[in-house]
């Protein structure tokens, strides 16, 4: 079964979509919001007594997730393009060692997407021709500039 409904971001209280979802017989939820109103939905969704399960996107990957929504984000399951259990190269294996040796603990998504625009910045500064940084930045920052 399928329902689609709305909210919008920062909003508090969920129970009029959720009763909608419930109502519809919805297999699943997907939320395909932030970590803060996915947590507050879980929460609500449990608390109405559903135990659908709940589906969400890379924007979930954080801590704040557990932090806010407890048990009830337990077995939420989140699509996203970084996994710190399966480094897809060796650098981002020597990036989650080195991250976890200084900050004790797991980087997410976005440490990732920092680790990468860091790196990605530095390597077009290198790229870029001296006395024409501005315009030799952008220009090796351009798809399709890489070495």
């Amino acid at each position: 079964m399928f329902a689609e409904v709305a909210y919008h971001t920062g909003d508090q209280d969920f129970t009029a979509q959720l009763t909608q979802v419930i109502s519809a017989k919805a297999e699943a939820l997907f939320v395909p919001g932030y970590f803060g109103d996915a947590a507050l939905i879980a929460k609500q969704l449990r608390q109405l007594g559903s135990k659908i399960p709940i589906l969400g996107g890379d924007a979930l990957d954080a801590p704040e997730l557990m932090s806010i929504g407890g048990e009830a984000v337990e077995g939420l399951t989140i699509s996203s393009f970084y996994s710190a259990e399966a480094p897809a190269n060796d650098v981002a294996k020597k990036f989650v060692a080195a991250y976890k040796s200084k900050y004790d603990k797991t980087p997410n998504a976005n440490g990732a997407l920092g680790f990468d625009t860091y790196n990605m910045v530095v390597d077009a500064i290198r790229r870029a021709r001296a006395g024409t940084l501005g315009r030799g930045l952008v220009m090796a920052l351009r798809p399709g500039r890489r070495r």
